[in-house]
């Protein structure tokens, strides 16, 4: 295996501490282009910004012939039968993998449609619903063994917010907080008055590279 880019916090805390970010902010015209493009192709666009990541990813780590795994948080509350209420669970949340074998002939748009195929198939047979049985919830780092494990949470279309007069709220950010030594590495995504965001939560070198 190539050298891991992830780096330890730095710290031993018995408290959360703040991981670093970089950040890449599209702006308007170009959200709108991404969204337009994953409708005409019928493809998810949480799905095209794993598939967008994990090429990035595939070509910073400079080794191509070794996959790149990929884990991201599932909402489990639209998945489980009987359906869970609205007060029922607090944060109800599956973890789903996809092993991304890319070459230099691999296409956006089809490595975003085998992410979402892997999901809705892994779904039908029951095994993100039962995922968290067989993962530990606690964040530990790289699994033994393995590349470094991509991690993307998409938090979606966040609401406008209500302001006083003359007050326009423009832009928002994401702050995540942990209380671990083994350092933290994840992509987080979302999209605020018409401008999609990816931030890069990391405690390894270079984090702006990344998201550029």
């Amino acid at each position: 295996l190539p050298p891991s880019r992830r780096a330890a916090a730095g710290v031993t805390s018995g408290a959360p501490t703040k991981v670093p970010m970089a950040a890449c902010l599209l702006d308007e015209d170009a959200t709108h282009r991404v969204i337009a493009f994953c409708r005409a192709n019928k493809v998810g666009l949480n799905a095209l910004l794993s598939a967008v990541v994990l090429l990035a990813e595939w070509r910073l780590r400079d080794t191509p012939h070794i996959p790149v795994p990929y884990i991201y948080p599932v909402d489990l509350r639209y998945l489980l039968s009987p359906p869970l209420s609205a007060t029922a669970c607090t944060n109800p949340v599956g973890v789903a993998t996809y092993l991304a074998e890319i070459d230099d002939l691999t296409d956006v748009l089809a490595l975003a449609r085998d992410i979402g195929e892997t999901f809705r198939a892994d779904v039908d047979a029951g095994v993100i619903q039962q995922s968290l049985l067989h993962f530990s919830p606690q964040y530990v780092g790289n699994p033994p063994g393995l590349p470094d494990v991509v991690m993307l949470t998409d938090n979606g279309l966040i609401p406008t917010m209500r302001t006083p007069e003359g007050v326009e709220l423009t832009a928002v950010h994401g702050e995540l907080f942990f209380a671990v030594d083994a350092g933290i590495d994840m992509y987080t995504s979302k999209i605020f008055a018409d401008r999609l965001m990816i931030e890069y939560h990391t405690h390894g070198p270079e984090p702006q590279r990344s998201v550029e």
